[in-house]
């Protein structure tokens, strides 16, 4: 897959989220923030992905 700066990634690449989503949480009192960084555990047909979060292990689909 092709991410928003035009670098290829693919499963078991991390990433770094650049913006924060409050929408998209990481447990009770947490949320995607500008920094987080995640493994690719799986690429959506739509062009998003699943990923699991470095620091506390959950998995969040994050869109394209």
């Amino acid at each position: 897959m092709v991410l928003a700066d035009k670098l290829h990634a693919s499963v078991g690449d991390t990433i770094r989220t650049r913006k924060n989503n409050r929408r998209i949480r990481i447990g009770r009192n947490d949320f995607v923030r500008n920094g987080y960084r995640y493994t690719i555990t799986e690429v959506l047909a739509d062009g998003g992905v699943k990923a699991r979060h470095l620091r506390s292990g959950r998995i969040v689909s994050l869109p394209a």
